[in-house]
């Protein structure tokens, strides 16, 4: 009986060692169910001329660009981040007059949400079919201070590409994963860096909502749009900006938002100078 109960046993744990680990990562969802994705795999971001006024040696944008790069380096999936430069466009959201641009931009002041994150990750989208409309990045530098890791960083800086990393998943679809190790586990340390990469449970996510074998299109020739414009905190119109439209979430009628906050830190604190 001994010997037997010995074989289960070894049988049991062989079963246990075998089994496949449960998905962690979550597709974000609209209200009626709907999986929230892109129909364009090539997707163009955009950043604020001014960056971060933290960062005085541009490693800001050079940060914001790895980020975006390191979900490009996924081999499996066909989603891909385009850099389109940098813009003095300051509105953030979706705009029904012509196309849209992703942005990522530093509040330095006067943050326009209740909830005070590290960052918002704005998604507009249709929530019947879930197709994506826009996704801008507001960094939260009012009550926050980053840094690119130089010299200069202090203990309760935030490391931008850590941060950015993370946001950039939520721009194309991903929700926040269970996985403590994943790049979107929902919330971080000062000064972590560990979210710079990718947890393979972040890859299975961008993989399997933008499979490789999709085929990508021909990204390089995405065109990019002309974000320079005379009035760069208003919303794009036909009257102001006939020549671009970028991302206004009071727009379209049968649009919705959905707000990712970065829920980054275990604490937050207020920014000092």
């Amino acid at each position: 009986m001994r010997g037997r109960h010995q074989i289960a046993a070894l049988a049991a744990f062989a079963v246990l060692i075998g089994a496949p680990a449960a998905q962690a990562w979550q597709q974000s969802t609209s209200s009626k169910g709907a999986k929230l994705h892109w129909t364009d795999p090539c997707q163009v971001i955009y950043a604020h001329e001014i960056g971060s006024a933290d960062v005085a040696d541009d490693t800001d944008i050079a940060a914001i660009q790895a980020s975006l790069e390191t979900w490009n380096a996924v081999e499996c999936s066909a989603f891909t981040f385009l850099w389109g430069g940098l813009t003095n466009m300051a509105w953030a959201g979706y705009s029904s007059h012509g196309e849209n641009a992703s942005i990522v931009i530093f509040r330095e002041d006067n943050w326009p949400y209740e909830q005070r994150p590290v960052a918002f990750t704005s998604v507009t989208y249709n929530p019947v079919t879930g197709v994506i409309l826009d996704a801008d990045i507001e960094m939260n530098a009012e009550d926050y201070s980053f840094t690119t890791g130089g010299p200069d960083k202090l203990p309760g800086d935030i490391d931008i590409q850590n941060t950015l990393t993370h946001e950039a998943g939520h721009i194309f679809g991903l929700e926040h994963s269970d996985d403590i190790k994943a790049t979107m586990y929902a919330s971080s340390i000062f000064g972590e860096t560990l979210k710079r990469t990718l947890d393979k449970d972040d890859e299975d996510g961008v993989c399997t909502i933008y499979p490789a074998e999709d085929g990508a299109e021909a990204c390089q020739e995405v065109a990019r749009l002309d974000l320079w414009v005379e009035d760069p905190d208003s919303p794009p119109g036909p009257a102001s900006n006939p020549s671009c439209a970028v991302g206004g979430a009071r727009a379209a009628a049968g649009a919705w938002v959905l707000f990712a906050a970065a829920g980054m830190l275990l604490l937050r604190r207020r920014r000092t100078i």
